[in-house]
């Protein structure tokens, strides 16, 4: 075969080469892609539709605090109060498709007893925003987390520390206004919250040394006078 046969018979199968090419390539992208599309992962709400399931979260603000100066600085409101009520449920506030039956949160309605600061007034969002919720009885502190039962299991998910909550206990909370949960949230996540004993001394909740140290050893007179020069 001579070189000049052998360019011919390669002009041609090139030209039918570029002439599927362009059949293919014309065609919709619903006829060429027969590769069935992967099962979108089920959300943890479907999961709970058969079996008990449970999954770590996280805490919906700040790391947590390490220092107890920068928390009864930084927080915008501190409350002394006595959980009433808890709510947990599946959130509707977030994109429909992509994270309702996945987010769970937990709501606590707070019977205050005392107002320790109140600077909420200092950091408004913008008029379009929520607005801070007056420190009075019922205050609602949002967080990220809880147990729901669907169908009978438990769909949970786990934040670190907020199992120590529980209604009827007394707390000092410290807050900032969220105004996307439309409700308080703690500041730093469980680092805002310290237990009152019966006796009324205190204990922290978070994992931070300093901050345990510092309210463990006080009461809740004491943490009052304490928060004296933050207000």
């Amino acid at each position: 075969m001579n070189l000049k046969k052998l360019t011919g018979y390669v002009a041609v199968f090139a030209l039918i080469a570029i002439c599927i090419s362009i059949a293919v390539f014309s065609q919709p992208s619903a006829q060429r892609a027969q590769k069935p599309s992967e099962p979108r992962p089920k959300k943890l709400r479907e999961i709970a539709l058969d079996r008990d399931v449970e999954i770590e979260g996280t805490s919906e603000s700040h790391s947590e605090f390490a220092k107890s100066d920068d928390l009864l600085k930084e927080a915008s409101a501190i409350v002394h109060g006595r959980i009433i009520d808890s709510d947990s449920f599946f959130d509707k506030s977030g994109d429909p498709i992509l994270e309702y039956g996945e987010i769970i949160t937990t709501e606590y309605s707070i019977q205050v007893l005392k107002v320790l600061k109140d600077k909420t007034s200092e950091t408004l969002p913008p008029p379009n925003r929520a607005q801070p919720a007056p420190l009075i009885t019922p205050l609602k502190i949002a967080r990220n987390g809880g147990v729901v039962y669907v169908n009978g299991h438990r769909a949970s998910v786990k934040v670190k520390g907020f199992n120590s909550l529980e209604v009827g206990q007394r707390y000092v909370f410290f807050l900032f206004w969220s105004p996307d949960y439309k409700a308080y949230i703690l500041a730093g996540g469980i680092s805002g919250v310290a237990l009152v004993n019966g006796d009324l001394s205190l204990r922290a909740l978070g994992a931070s040394e300093e901050i345990q140290t510092r309210f463990n050893s006080i009461s809740l007179n004491q943490l009052v006078k304490l928060t004296e020069k933050y207000r």
